[in-house]
């Protein structure tokens, strides 16, 4: 049976984007099963806007393990905390 029908209920081999987002870390780490990844790549070949995620996913991981080693400012972090503190106080 295909994962994705296993996992999500489909009634279709090709996963909807949600699903297919949800399965980029694994398909980065090449833990998807055969089954999964052929799924995977049905829709990534008819699918532009996955594309484009996946694109924007790969780069934001090349960039960061580029960028360990820098320095980050104390007051950047402080400003950053802050704004997620306000951002998740119940209103």
């Amino acid at each position: 049976m295909n994962p994705f029908k296993k996992l999500f209920g489909l009634k279709s081999k090709v996963p909807s984007c949600a699903q297919v987002n949800s399965f980029l870390a694994d398909y980065m780490e090449g833990t998807l099963s055969q089954e999964t990844l052929a799924s995977f790549q049905s829709h990534m070949d008819m699918c532009p806007a996955c594309i484009s995620h996946f694109e924007q996913y790969k780069l934001t991981i090349e960039l960061v393990h580029e960028n360990r080693d820098v320095a980050i400012p104390d007051q950047l972090v402080e400003h950053t905390l802050e704004f997620l503190r306000k951002s998740i106080e119940p209103k």
